[in-house]
């Protein structure tokens, strides 16, 4: 099959996507439409009927899928026609909305020129299936006449029943391997032939119990893109069309400057259904044959202008130039491998909006001979473009083949090519079925020292050449996993092995060669895999009785309550349910959280080196990070864990300091406490330990919250066992240590000092305040008029209607007053008077009678002060008046949070004024967007007057146009993640709403921002290697309230982060740079449930450790010396 026989099958086989999105089910249900028999007064004898299915959504009225077409079927007598036919699809969607639609066809006779085909009748039922029906359960159901277009325009018409037809509609179990042949709603029955599925012509029911096909073995590499004509040229008309799109989606004002980040390609296997492999993602570098080979970063974005260099010798290749393994390559001539090309685009101005777009999509079907035999294909595919379909369903580049000539800005035509080698056996194996589709996933490859980076110029091909050794080499690299499939290790190596066995030598053609020299490259650590947080592993559990017995017997600072006993214990892995509302009502306001640490143990490891010295950083609730002091492991008897005790300032053990190190948190306030009860619910603390003489991460543990409410009680304790974990490395989580904890909360009344009561020793000769750290949290000052961060709405005080014309005789007669007090008071005879003042009482000699003088001076210093007082009455009553027009406004936000507000702003002047907007904060912003302003009214619960087009933006001023007598409510959105990084936690803005003529206020808004700190749900540590590109994916865990994440947004401008849905998980992906060995680098990432990243879902904080890779290679039981290079800083 070629490839535009290929491109048809396709085209036939494309389902029409569903316009919304429906719940998810559980799992995949495939469902079978069993029709037996048509009776009917339309059936005519001997003409042939046919049954037409599709699928219809009752609430967008779209008729969506594959629609599905049996065999003709000639009619009986008695208005009879029997079918026998089966109908098969799958959907992962539950929805009562969705109907399967049957209807039934008459062709036209051929010897009585009947016209076209015609609608017999149709009925419907519901895709939802509750249970399983046996096939022989048939049932009787009514036929309607018309055509079922009719529920497009009208759903409650009366449908009249023209005939009946015997069906049965049920769940059908299938093997995995049919749910990747085929898309969803792709409605199949036996006339069908798919790709992947080997049908049997002596089994009329072939597809109830499908059998998979042999699938190929197969791989290819040697990838690489050439351009056919300039690629500068190419790439710059493509810039300058996104700049286009760009510019006008922000008004056509300002055109932004795009860049190309990112150049890469995916690689898929299609049946011509569906992709039976995902497509993975194959990041490309830049190669200049022209110099040499010369390798260029993916890191920094090429600027061609600056080169004259870059021409028709650039290629694209693949990095590391991998060998890549093509999963689920079935044995059938209807297979293609898709190529497609992306770049990555972001703006200079925002670098935090990204742009993907196809350039173009290539196909080729290596089985197009109809042979399987083994063989090495070294070809070439053209890359297409345009408004066609293609397989990944996304929008393409304009076809660079058919441009008109005025449109090209190049002399020859355009074209994009993909070289690439083949490589397949002949010989079938068994295959996993892989997952259904998600988004794509970039392959892990690997760079070698030995790698050769090919090249292909216009008129010839190129020949690798390697160098000679006297070691045999591999007859193939090692295989790449491509992340789509499930697998083994094991299962690549054996198709190594065939690959080697089958695959003949490639013999030397006698064609032009271009050698590329060969450049070394540092092999990089796999950067795609995905990390997912360990809480099975991280699953606390309470102190066994031998730690009891140790805790007991030692003299560790012990907790009170404010009465002078001991705290209840509870139990860490007990569930019970929470009453709010006494949590909320409790007496005692303030709540002392500590964090004792009393021990710590290292589990047994042959290659681990044990650690002497330790110490912690502790994220919890709101409060900054805590980085506790080196603690000493002192060793206990044996298989008991290591005692954290103290170092005095030299070093050695402090034996006078109490074992254990405390962390006291003080939560004070009533917001505080409502905020905090909500916070133990789902919320927790995490730990870190690290090696304090290597400063080497040693793993991290979530410490559980929820048995911390107190009930009713004075005060709780638990005894907690943490298991710390290594997942810092790609290497798989496994406990390494345990951390043992002592954590309480004791509640307090407000206003009582617990310095006293809360901590006590058993010795009274110890020191309660050693080895404790003290961090307080207290709500913000009290809120004026009762507005806060729930107060949406901010009331102004307007002035009477009638006030206007006094306001502004006012306003001028005082600023006349002012104008003339000034005058008075620098005029030259003033200044003469206040010159010889100065003289006077530096020459004066105080007689003997110093009261007199004195009292002189004092009448004249009093005189001086009388006159300053009356001078600045005008300037206290300009200031009242002006106090008069202004608002003030509290919110307290989090950092990245979004406070949204309505400012009322009225007109009290009797004729229409213009008035202009001025505000100097870059975090507060008017709303402009209709969408935007509409969306956070409604989660608000806001019903003031809306507005179309209610303000005018410029590229000098935001204006207004008021009606007399006029109020309207404008709309402000105060981001916080852009609050101004220095160290107040409370700031004011003014927003001043002027007179566009006379540039007189109107009215005024002081802003007052209180700033909380952001609420941590999770912290990660990671290790890289050093001055790269680092990038890692997490797998997010199930959110509160089942919430899904729509955006995502990085503290850090310089990291790019993405979000993708995986079937019902869900994967954050992050890409930066990893810095040098002494660059520590942490960054917020901040998770929201709404595209207009209003509603903070969750806040993580990953920190990056870079670390130098190390190559040691040695001999088992031999000493090695080894250098190794420590670099610093200058």
């Amino acid at each position: 099959m070629s490839v535009n026989d290929w491109y048809s099958l396709f085209l036939a086989n494309r389902p029409v996507e569903m316009k919304r999105s429906g719940s998810i089910g559980k799992k995949t249900s495939c469902y079978s439409m069993y029709i037996s028999k048509l009776k009917s007064a339309q059936v005519t004898e001997n003409l042939r009927y046919q049954i037409s299915a599709f699928l219809f959504d009752t609430k967008t009225s779209q008729m969506f899928g594959r629609q599905c077409r049996t065999e003709w079927k000639r009619a009986e007598r008695d208005s009879t026609c029997i079918f026998n036919e089966t109908l098969y699809f799958y959907s992962e969607i539950n929805d009562r909305d969705l109907l399967l639609i049957i209807e039934f066809v008459e062709e036209g006779n051929e010897h009585i020129n009947l016209g076209p085909a015609v609608s017999v009748g149709w009925f419907s039922t519901s895709v939802e299936k509750k249970r399983a029906v046996e096939i022989s359960e048939n049932r009787s159901v009514e036929i309607f006449g018309g055509t079922p277009k009719l529920l497009i325009f009208d759903k409650e018409a009366v449908l009249k029943p023209v005939g009946n037809v015997e069906c049965s509609y049920n769940i059908h179990e299938m093997p995995p391997f049919f749910f990747q042949t085929i898309p969803e709603f792709c409605i199949v029955c036996d006339k069908d032939l798919i790709p992947g599925i080997l049908k049997d012509c002596s089994d009329d029911e072939w597809l109830s119990t499908p059998k998979e096909m042999p699938t190929i073995p197969a791989a290819i590499d040697a990838i690489a893109i050439q351009f056919k004509n300039n690629v500068p040229e190419l790439e710059r008309q493509i810039t300058n069309d996104i700049e286009r799109e760009w510019a006008l989606k922000d008004g056509g004002n300002h055109k932004p400057k795009a860049v190309i980040m990112d150049r890469k390609l995916k690689i898929g296997v299609h049946n011509g259904y569906s992709y039976v492999t995902e497509p993975f993602t194959v990041d490309l570098e830049i190669i200049n044959a022209s110099s040499n080979g010369t390798l260029r970063s993916r890191k920094k974005p090429i600027d061609f202008g600056k080169s004259s260099n870059w021409g028709e010798q650039l290629v694209f290749q693949a990095t590391g130039n991998p060998r890549l393994a093509l999963r689920n390559l079935y044995a059938d001539p209807r297979m293609a491998i898709i190529f497609l090309l992306e770049y990555t685009f972001h703006r200079e101005d925002n670098q935090s909006l990204n742009q993907t777009i196809l350039i173009g999509w290539a196909a080729w079907t290596p089985f197009s001979d109809d042979t399987y035999t083994g063989k090495e294909v070294e070809t070439r595919v053209s890359f297409v473009g345009g408004p066609r379909p293609n397989p990944e369903g996304v929008l393409c580049y304009k076809n660079v083949l058919n441009q008109p000539d005025s449109l090209k800005p190049l002399s020859e035509k355009l074209e994009i090519f993909v070289d690439f080698k083949f490589y397949e056996n002949g010989r079938s194996v068994h295959n996993t079925p892989t997952p259904r589709r998600s988004d794509s996933a970039r392959v892990p490859t690997s760079r070698s020292t030995e790698n050769v980076h090919s090249s292909r110029s216009k008129g010839s091909r190129a020949q690798i050449e390697t160098p000679k050794s006297s070691v045999p080499p591999e007859r193939f690299p090692a295989l790449v996993d491509t992340g789509r499939s499930t697998s083994s290790i094991d299962e690549l190596k054996s198709i190594n092995e065939e690959l080697d066995r089958f695959i003949e030598e490639p013999t030397e053609i006698p064609i032009e060669e271009i050698v590329v020299a060969k450049k070394a490259v540092e092999e990089s650590l796999p950067l795609t895999s995905v990390y997912k947080i360990p809480f099975e592993d991280m699953r606390t559990s309470n102190f066994h009785r031998s730690v009891h017995s140790m805790f007991a017997r030692l003299n560790f600072v012990q907790l009170r309550d404010r009465n002078g006993e001991s705290p209840s214990t509870d139990d860490v892995t007990s569930k019970s349910l929470i009453d709010m509302r006494r949590e909320r009502l409790d007496r005692l306001d303030n709540a002392h959280i500590y964090f004792q640490f009393v021990a710590f143990k290292q589990l047994i490891s042959l290659d681990a080196v044990p650690s002497k010295k330790v110490f912690f950083t502790i994220n919890f609730y709101r409060f900054p990070e805590i980085t506790t002091e080196s603690m000493l492991l002192e060793t206990m008897e044996k298989g008991e864990p290591n005692l954290l005790k103290k170092l005095d300032k030299n070093g050695a053990e402090d034996e006078s300091a109490p074992p254990g190190f405390i962390a006291k948190y003080v939560i004070e306030g009533e917001e505080s406490k409502l905020d905090f009860l909500d916070f133990l619910a789902s919320g927790h603390s995490c730990i870190d330990v690290w090696d304090s003489d290597s400063l080497i991460h040693l793993g991290s543990t979530i410490v559980p919250l929820r048995n911390l409410y107190r009930r009713g009680r004075e005060a709780v304790q638990l005894f907690i066992q943490c298991p710390v974990v290594d997942t810092s490395l790609d290497a798989g989580s496994k406990a390494g240590s345990v951390l043992y904890l002592r954590v309480a909360n004791i509640g307090l009344p407000s206003g009582n000092d617990p310095s006293s009561t809360s901590v006590s020793t058993i010795r009274s000769n110890i020191n309660s305040q050693r080895g404790t750290v003290v961090r307080r949290l207290t709500s913000a000052s009290n809120r004026l008029n009762e507005e806060g961060p729930h107060s949406y709405r901010v009331h102004a005080k307007p002035l009477p209607g009638n006030s206007g014309i006094g306001l502004d005789r006012f306003l001028a007669a005082q600023r006349l007053d002012i104008q003339q007090r000034h005058e008075q008071l620098f005029a030259e005879n003033s200044l003469e008077k206040i010159r010889q003042w100065n003289e006077l009482k530096e020459g004066f000699e105080l007689s003997d009678n110093k009261g007199a003088a004195q009292k002189f001076i004092f009448e004249e210093e009093l005189a001086a002060y009388k006159k300053l007082r009356y001078e600045s009455k005008p300037a206290k009553l300009l200031e009242a008046v002006f106090k008069g027009i202004t608002t003030c406004h509290q919110i307290n936000p989090s950092f990245g949070e979004k406070v949204f507000f309505e400012f009322p702003l009225e007109n009290p002047h009797f004729e229409p004024i213009n008035c202009t907007i001025e505000f100097d904060d870059t975090a507060l912003r008017p709303v402009f967007d209709e969408e935007e302003w509409k969306f956070f009214r409604t989660i608000n619960k806001i019903n003031t007057p809306f507005e179309k087009d209610m303000m005018r933006e410029t590229k000098e001023r935001i204006e207004i146009y008021l009606q007399p007598g006029d109020v309207l409510f404008v709309p402000f959105i105060y981001d916080a993640f852009y609050f101004p990084s220095d160290h107040f936690s409370m700031y004011s803005t003014k927003v001043v709403f002027r007179r566009w003529d006379t540039n007189e206020p109107l009215s005024i808004l002081d802003l007052h921002i209180h700033r909380r700190s952001y609420l941590l749900q999770h912290a990660v540590t990671f290790i890289c290697e050093t001055s790269g590109n680092w990038e890692k994916q997490l797998l997010l865990p199930p959110m509160a309230r089942d919430r899904r994440v729509n955006s995502v947004r990085c503290s850090d401008p310089s990291v790019k982060v993405s979000i993708r849905n995986a079937t019902l998980q869900q994967i954050i992906g992050f890409t930066t740079y990893s810095g040098d060995t002494n660059d520590r680098r942490t960054f917020l990432l901040m998770m929201y449930t709404d595209h207009y990243q209003t509603r903070l879902l969750a806040t993580w904080k990953v920190t990056i450790l870079p670390f130098f890779n190390v190559d040691v290679r040695s001999i088992v039981g031999q000493t090695t010396r080894l250098h190794l290079l420590v670099h610093r800083r200058r």
